[in-house]
């Protein structure tokens, strides 16, 4: 079938309109048009024909005219837009391809669409700035992923940060960002804490993250994760188990045991703190939630735990007693935050958004004064019975 339109095709179409005819003609015309060889005259015409075919009630015809005019440099601006503007089985193909379609066109259709339109857009050969942040406030996960997997899709760092905001444990999302030719270094450091082990790999290797910058990423995910597991657990000896398996694998840790207690969590406090004290869990529970100022610091010594982090501990077990977790929506984001405002009096000078980066940077602490320990020598055992033990 030959696309130059003929005097068949015009009699075709006096005889028998049908939109079948009309969405051939239509194909016909959008290839006549994109042809260099027609005179200004004839463009003129071709023009007037489309500006006709793009208000054709028939879907199908305008379907036929978008396809054919999806890789046209050529189109006019006006009726790009008219068919980008238009339901999605026509728009999708102009959306994905057609670049004559200005940042303020896109930015329009994306707050204004669905779904669909706004997959096609991200798909584009390339999305500025721009588009992109409005795609990523959409908060639609096929968006965002059709995004990040578009290597001409130009993202800021801030829009990175919010990707990870939102999806960071979306491996759909993450995978195909960490495969991104090139990340901002403070993205490629919160991705190396919610990726495999193969794509850490790959982050370190090829966005340049130092690797012991990523073993503390890690070890802060892995927290994060090991005190999320108790969140509906109910049985004691389940958390006895778990105890028990974090210090054969050396990851029973202050900073894990100060995230437990800075969420409200304390049941794995008591029981570590009966292990690693060498006591039963209820004279475990008796010390760590004395009143007085005995009875923590006695199995807090006795734990050997480090002891810059002791005013925190504090903090975390005094505000337990105070607020009550409820079990209404949102009782473990106030209790935090109490426990943020709290601790921060303790610890002046570090700043935090959030009581997960307080207790990040508090865990920092920790391992700076450990480092410190090991060069000075071990830490005197206690000579007999602690009190209160």
């Amino acid at each position: 079938m030959t696309s130059r339109l003929t005097p068949r095709d015009i009699e075709a179409l006096l005889n028998n309109p049908s939109a079948e005819v009309r969405a051939g003609i239509a194909v016909k015309v959008a290839d006549e048009f994109g042809r260099q060889v027609l005179s200004d005259r004839e463009r003129g015409i071709a023009e007037q024909i489309l500006r006709v075919m793009v208000k054709d009630a028939a879907d199908r015809v305008r379907v036929a005219l978008a396809s054919s005019l999806s890789h046209s440099a050529d189109v006019p601006h006006d009726l790009a837009l008219t068919l980008a503007q238009d339901i999605e089985s026509v728009s999708v193909q102009v959306l994905e391809y057609k670049t004559k379609l200005s940042e303020t066109d896109l930015i329009a259709i994306v707050r204004a669409s669905s779904g669909v339109k706004q997959q096609a857009i991200a798909r584009r050969t390339e999305v500025s700035w721009g588009v992109s942040e409005a795609l990523i406030d959409t908060g639609k996960r096929e968006v965002v992923r059709a995004l990040v997997r578009n290597p001409g899709a130009k993202i800021t760092e801030a829009a990175f940060g919010k990707i990870l905001d939102r999806h960071a444990g979306d491996p759909e999302i993450t995978e195909p960002m960490v495969r991104r030719a090139e990340l901002p270094l403070t993205v490629a450091e919160r991705l190396v804490a919610v990726v495999t082990d193969q794509l850490r790999n790959h982050l370190i290797n090829h966005h340049k993250v130092p690797a012991h910058v990523a073993e503390r990423l890690a070890k802060q995910s892995h927290e994060r994760a090991t005190v999320g597991l108790l969140d509906g657990t109910q049985d004691n000896k389940n958390i006895g188990e778990l105890v028990r398996q974090l210090r054969a694998s050396n990851r029973l840790t202050p900073s894990l045991l100060l995230r437990a207690a800075c969420t409200g969590d304390m049941r794995l406090c008591e029981e570590a703190f009966s292990q690693l004290a060498g006591i039963p869990v209820h004279k475990s529970w008796i010390l760590l939630h004395d009143a007085g100022p005995l009875g923590l610091r006695a199995i807090y010594d006795r734990a050997k735990m480090p002891e810059v982090l002791y005013p925190a501990f504090r903090v975390a077990l005094d505000v337990y007693h105070e607020t009550e977790l409820d079990g209404q929506p949102h009782d473990r984001e106030r209790f935090e935050r109490r426990m943020l405002e709290r601790i921060l009096t303790q610890y002046d000078h570090l700043a935090a958004d959030d009581l997960g980066y307080l207790l990040d940077r508090l865990r920092g602490i920790a391992e700076e004064e450990s480092d410190e320990d090991d060069t000075s020598g071990a830490r005197d055992e206690p000579e007999g019975d602690v009190a209160y033990i």
